[in-house]
């Protein structure tokens, strides 16, 4: 093969590769029932939802609860399973709650997109990295939310939080929450400095080996 030919090539192969897209799922209930969510985690907090000021259920900082639904609720987004402090056979204490989850995306992407649905028994609001992106989650119906707003991802860990209510009744009073969806994210195809200098080394060290084999093949 020429050399003009392997310098092609290398940077083909490495450009192929900076432009392909991915993606990652995330979602409620990643366990079985009964078991902590290694993935989601919900603590007792002041919330504002739907406009409404609700201050924090005594609920301390946990992983949250893999549980059984309630008869009332709607099915478990697709993929996922309905999470809380207690089963939705039980009773939760009121007020205000935040579940969290995180993912993370390369140093270098492009048009990234989060689209999912969640439900909550009483109702939520969703945050990406502090930003609002979805409102209403209640119990009866799965709610669409999403953004591509590039401004609120990060390159590295990204939060994503539900600001949940429970509200106040006399007797029982269940409350979880549950969503399911995708982040999709091209990587940048511009590679940055330190990119292009290792492809250049990359380049350099095939030149000299195979001029070498060149002059020993005469």
């Amino acid at each position: 093969m020429r050399l003009s030919s392997v310098i092609v090539c290398m940077l083909v192969l490495f450009l192929a590769g900076s432009v392909s897209g991915d993606s990652i799922a995330v979602m409620s209930g990643n366990a079985a029932i009964g078991a902590l969510d290694p993935l989601v985690s919900v603590v007792g907090a002041p919330v504002m939802v739907g406009g409404v000021s609700y201050p924090a259920a005594d609920v301390a900082q946990q992983q949250a609860l893999v549980i059984t639904k309630n008869s009332v609720w709607v099915d478990a987004a697709p993929g996922s399973k309905w999470v809380g402090v207690a089963n939705g056979t039980q009773s939760s204490p009121r007020y205000g709650y935040i579940y969290s989850t995180t993912f993370s995306l390369p140093e270098n992407y492009d048009t990234p997109l989060i689209s999912m649905v969640f439900a909550c028994d009483d109702g939520a609001d969703a945050y990406l990295n502090g930003h609002l992106i979805g409102s209403g989650g209640h119990l009866e119906v799965l709610t669409n939310f999403g953004t591509s707003n590039s401004a609120f991802f990060n390159s590295g860990l990204n939060v994503l939080q539900f600001y949940a209510h429970n509200n106040v009744f006399v007797s029982f009073n269940p409350s979880g929450l549950t969503f399911s969806g995708i982040v999709t994210y091209s990587p940048n195809a511009v590679p940055e400095p330190s990119s292009f200098a290792a492809i250049l080394s990359g380049i350099s060290v095939t030149c000299i080996s195979l001029r070498k084999k060149k002059r020993q093949r005469l």
